[in-house]
C-alpha cells in the first residue's frame, strides 16, 4: 500500500489475494517464528505453550488463506478464519500476562509496576475490542467498508506496541546489568541499583 502496489481491502486477509501476497505471508511467518521461539526458554511452562500454540495459529493463518473475493467459502477459508480469531485472542492473552508479570516484579518500584501493567492489560483489552467490534459493525454494513481491517490493523500494532515495550525492558536489563542508565523510560531513584559486573579475567588479573 505504501508504494502504491495495492488499495486498502476489507481485511488483512484479502491481500493474499493481491500484490502484496508476499508481503502478507512473509509477515505472518515472521511473527509465528518469533511467538515459537520467543518464550521457549522460560520456566514459565503456561507463557511458553501460549506463545508457541499462538505462533502454530500464525503459521496457519498464512497456510490456509481465506477465500478469494466473490467466491464461495471453503473448508480452508473457514480454517483461515477460526486461525486467525484463535491467533488475536492469545495475542491479547499474551499482552495481558506480560502486566501480570511486570505488576509483580519485586526488583521495582511500585509506580514502575502499576504503569507498566496497565499499558500491557490496555494493549490486550485494545486488540479484543478492536476485532470483536470490528467484526460486529462489517456484519451489519456491507462488504465494501474497512472495519475489519481497521480493526485488525489496530490489533496488530497494540501487540506490535505491547511486544516492543517488553523487548526493550529486556534490553533495560541487560544496560542495568553493566552499570548503563535504562532507555525508554526514566531510572526510578526507588529502584534497587544494580553494580556493575566485573569481568571475570579483570578479576583474574588483579588476583595476580
Amino acid at each position: 500500500m505504501v508504494f502504491g502496489q495495492s488499495s486498502i481491502l476489507p481485511s488483512l486477509s484479502d491481500y493474499y489475494h493481491s500484490d502484496m501476497r508476499n508481503w502478507f505471508v512473509g509477515s505472518l511467518w515472521a511473527i509465528g517464528s518469533g511467538l515459537l521461539v520467543y518464550l521457549a526458554a522460560r520456566r514459565n511452562l503456561a507463557d511458553s505453550v501460549i506463545s508457541f500454540v499462538a505462533g502454530l495459529l500464525a503459521v496457519g493463518v498464512a497456510l490456509f488463506p481465506t477465500n478469494a473475493p466473490d467466491t464461495v467459502s471453503t473448508t480452508i477459508s473457514i480454517l483461515h478464519v477460526a486461525f486467525a480469531a484463535l491467533l488475536f485472542v492469545l495475542l491479547g492473552v499474551i499482552c495481558f500476562r506480560f502486566g501480570n508479570r511486570d505488576g509483580k516484579r519485586e526488583d521495582r518500584s511500585v509506580r514502575w509496576r502499576i504503569t507498566w501493567r496497565r499499558v500491557h492489560r490496555g494493549c490486550a483489552v485494545v486488540i479484543w475490542v478492536a476485532v470483536v467490534a470490528s467484526v460486529a459493525l462489517a456484519a451489519r454494513g456491507s462488504d465494501d467498508n474497512y472495519t475489519v481491517f481497521v480493526g485488525e490493523t489496530v490489533a496488530v500494532l497494540a501487540f506490535g506496541f505491547s511486544w516492543f515495550l517488553k523487548g526493550s525492558e529486556l534490553f533495560n536489563i541487560l544496560r542495568e546489568e553493566h552499570g548503563l542508565p535504562p532507555m525508554l523510560r526514566p531510572a526510578d531513584p526507588n529502584e534497587p541499583t544494580v553494580t556493575k559486573r566485573t569481568p571475570a579475567i579483570g578479576a583474574a588479573k588483579e588476583e595476580r
